[in-house]
């Protein structure tokens, strides 16, 4: 999508600027030109078969809500009605890619192990900041950020290292602080290594209360990946949108210590 929007901004302005007006020509003589492939006129078109607007490339009008919108707001207006269209083709990306029914197994990449935290989100807008971002605290999230992401130093697969030229395949990076033998991932890490998963415990009592409360099914209920979403930030799946931003206030004043505590452990 933020290929495309350059493209669909310039389709539907109303300035007077030079590569608007050029725009506007070479739209109009579009089907009697062969443009590259690339071309802004082939990816405007594009853009509108992807987002499933193409019935406003084919007769352009402004959707509504931009019409109403002040002059001086109309990009940002403009951005703000393709956004939940860019989040519904990103959602479609993901569950194609990576399906719900390969959560239970075990990652085979960053990518995948970052959608697996990533499908829990309550966000159905995925161009909205996550709740734990936009949560106000004294703590700092980057760390929650950095472990969500796929990105934390101190986690074997969110690394990789470089070996006779070679770099290490995801299903190389084994933990190196337990004698399992196992992929050292965040939720090895959290959940099952002997290290560090003591250190858990206390939230996880108080992640079980916040189930029950919520009348939510129990936390041993719960398969591996979700109980790592939740632990990283997500409210439960289910869990009603109307409870999610109390949820978020009380888990997170948990989560983000704990996370403090983690890191700390990992890097000592």
């Amino acid at each position: 999508m933020p290929t495309y929007q350059p493209s669909l901004q310039v389709h539907y302005s109303h300035t007077h600027l030079i590569v608007t007006h050029l725009y506007r020509i070479r739209h109009q003589f579009r089907l009697s030109n062969c443009h590259p492939r690339q071309s802004i006129e082939i990816r405007t078109e594009d853009a509108h078969t992807l987002l499933a607007i193409k019935d406003m490339y084919t007769n352009p009008y402004t959707p509504s809500q931009v019409a109403q919108a002040k002059s001086r707001n109309i990009g940002k207006s403009f951005a703000n009605f393709l956004k939940p269209l860019a989040s519904a083709v990103w959602h479609k990306d993901i569950n194609r890619n990576h399906p719900a029914s390969q959560d239970t197994l075990p990652s085979t990449g960053q990518t995948q192990g970052y959608f697996k935290i990533m499908r829990d989100s309550p966000k159905t807008n995925l161009c909205l900041p996550s709740s734990f971002i936009t949560h106000h605290s004294a703590l700092n999230a980057m760390s929650l950020f950095r472990l969500r992401t796929q990105s934390h130093g101190a986690i074997p697969t969110h690394t990789y290292h470089f070996e006779d030229n070679m770099r290490n395949l995801y299903g190389d990076r084994l933990c190196t602080r337990c004698t399992t033998n196992t992929l050292g991932c965040e939720p090895h890490t959290i959940l099952e290594c002997t290290y560090s998963k003591h250190l858990a415990s206390p939230l996880i009592n108080k992640l079980r209360s916040l189930l029950s409360k919520a009348g939510q099914p129990s936390w041993d209920s719960l398969p591996m990946s979700q109980k790592n979403s939740i632990i990283l930030g997500n409210p439960y799946s289910s869990l009603p949108t109307k409870l999610h931003k109390v949820w978020t206030e009380t888990s997170l004043n948990e989560i983000l210590p704990y996370i403090s505590s983690l890191e700390t452990l990992l890097y000592t």
